[in-house]
């Protein structure tokens, strides 16, 4: 392979990958209209309830649930796709709960729209600003623990986790499923130790550990580099500089081979 055509190569590679980038970015920009409307829906719906306007609430989320069908083209993953569709059904129902709090129903306004907010934003997604509200109450589980103060322990264990709940859904839809399984781990281990409390040293650093863990998710940043460009280029790059090493070796070759038949007439 000449030089030219090694070069030529390269350029009709990254023209197809550009092509494809361009067919992603028109079906992204359709993707982003899409959450946008919702996010803003849900938004007004939160606005909504905030003013205890709760029938208007299920009104607004029950014209956003119309878009529902046609996030399964997307590229959510089902199990994204359930939580979605779950996070609606059961704040619809609660909002027409007779029994539920105005505070219970305007945490489920919250949740949704966090959850929809997280579909759409990559930087920095509103479920990372509940830090405080989800971190204060675990801060207390940790002083009541070391004190082995039970009441005082669970009043603040059902703060924490009616607060992580209320970020759970958006979660599900930022964070890995290996992290949610170490978060959930983490709870099933405080929910577990309602009654027990924390009689060993081990069992103390747990507590800290999963504190640690929570404390994470809010202060990850997400690499928003794509490395498939990278990865053709140097690709590429290192086939063609192998194929161009090869014509080289093989001109240098020759060239020797002549020399030595020239000397040898």
């Amino acid at each position: 392979m000449k030089k030219g055509a090694a070069v030529a190569l390269l350029l009709t590679c990254l023209s197809l990958y550009f092509g494809t980038v361009t067919v992603n970015a028109n079906k992204s920009a359709d993707e982003e209209k899409l959450w946008g409307e919702m996010n803003r829906l849900a938004g007004q719906a939160w606005n909504l309830g905030k003013e205890e306007k709760f029938d208007e609430a299920v009104s607004v989320l029950k014209y956003t649930s119309k878009y529902l069908s046609e996030t399964k083209d997307t590229g959510l993953t089902p199990e994204k796709q359930r939580v979605l569709q779950h996070t609606f059904d059961t704040t619809l129902f609660t909002l027409g709960s007779n029994e539920e709090s105005n505070k219970g129903k305007l945490m489920k306004v919250t949740e949704v729209m966090m959850l929809v907010d997280a579909l759409q934003s990559e930087n920095q997604p509103l479920w990372k600003q509940a830090e405080l509200t989800v971190m204060a109450p675990f801060e207390e589980m940790q002083k009541a623990a070391m004190k082995q103060e039970k009441e005082k322990f669970n009043v603040a264990l059902n703060q924490f986790l009616q607060e992580f709940e209320t970020i759970r859904p958006a979660l599900v839809m930022d964070l890995s499923d290996d992290k949610l399984a170490l978060l959930d781990g983490h709870l099933s281990f405080l929910e577990n130790k309602r009654m027990t409390m924390f009689k060993s040293e081990e069992e103390q650093i747990r507590i800290e550990t999963a504190a640690a863990d929570f404390e994470s998710v809010f202060q990850a940043e997400e690499d928003e580099s794509d490395p498939s460009i990278f990865w053709l280029i140097f690709s590429i790059g290192g086939i063609i500089f192998s194929t161009l090493s090869y014509v080289s070796w093989r001109k240098y070759n020759g060239e020797k081979e002549k020399a030595v038949n020239a000397e040898g007439k």
